[in-house]
């Protein structure tokens, strides 16, 4: 690894009067009823917010600012789950994610698939930028970080990643992209997934709750959509029809569907388009990705 291991990072207790003073993920405020995140604010709790509804399988920027798409993932996730779609997280919206996502006997744990220790995370998110900035990459360092620790740690480094760098990166996937190749980029994804799907849906994960036909609709859109742009080639006939088949609401359960499963490769099912389509075909394709999301959005206003 390149240089000694960084200090541990403390992070902050987010107190009972300033919510978006606190640490990633901490979410004390809102089991004391004092917590409510709403269109405009800035912070990490709004980050962990982003983070969960992306789980979750809504289309959402980790931006770490409460904008319009954060709200209107927020009114969907709240109809789905049979709140008023205010699209305000309060207290019932933060705790049901807390349930979806969360860890019984661990309080505020929105966002954050198992018990991890903060100063590891932190020591790993600092060892995987030491890593990557710069010149030259630190192959091994990142190998050490995304194969030794256990999944759930990965995890929670990769959304801390996403925090502290995403001006920077985007997520820890799209840095891996960017200054990694070949088959040591193959290898650091390939492990980078597995702490994914060990975590949220392999042994000794979290059970999710059983998904409506809606998100099993959404799901087996996603990955066949994955499998025509996957690999050597894309078959484009095969994502023109799939686009087009959607409505703007299943293109809106489609897209977090694909960022949940595949974000770690795209970032989006956007990003995926304008990477394996160029010219008049990557037109077509945004035009009916694009269209249909600004419909839906236009729709929850």
């Amino acid at each position: 690894t390149k240089g000694a291991a960084a200090a541990p990072i403390e992070l902050p207790d987010p107190g009972a009067a300033t919510p978006l003073q606190g640490g990633y993920g901490q979410l004390d405020p809102v089991r004391q009823g004092q917590f409510e995140l709403l269109r405009g604010m800035q912070g990490p709790d709004v980050m962990a917010l982003q983070m969960a509804l992306q789980m979750a399988g809504y289309p959402v920027e980790t931006t770490g600012t409460f904008d319009t798409r954060t709200e209107a993932a927020m009114m969907l996730f709240q109809m789905d789950a049979g709140q008023p779609a205010s699209g305000v997280c309060g207290r019932a919206g933060a705790l049901a994610l807390d349930r979806r996502f969360g860890v019984p006997g661990r309080p505020g744990a929105l966002g954050a698939p198992a018990a991890v220790d903060p100063m590891r995370v932190a020591q790993g998110v600092e060892q995987l930028h030491r890593a990557m900035a710069g010149l030259g990459t630190d192959e091994a360092a990142i190998y050490d970080v995304l194969e030794n620790r256990p999944p759930a740690e990965v995890v929670a480094i990769a959304q801390q990643f996403a925090q502290r760098y995403g001006m920077q990166w985007g997520s820890l996937g799209q840095a891996l992209v960017s200054e990694m190749s070949g088959l040591e980029l193959n290898r650091a994804l390939g492990a980078l997934n597995r702490a994914f799907a060990t975590t949220f849906g392999g042994p000794g994960a979290v059970a999710a709750p059983t998904p409506n036909a809606r998100f099993a609709f959404a799901q087996n859109a996603a990955y066949a959509l994955h499998r025509a742009m996957a690999g050597l080639g894309t078959d484009e006939q095969t994502v023109y029809r799939i686009l087009g088949s959607l409505s703007p609401s299943d293109m809106v359960l489609v897209e977090g569907a694909f960022r949940r499963n595949f974000g770690w490769q795209w970032g989006s099912l956007r990003q995926a388009l304008v990477s394996e389509f160029s010219a008049f075909e990557l037109m077509r394709a945004l035009q009916l990705h694009d269209g249909k999301l600004a419909a839906a959005y236009r729709g929850w206003r």
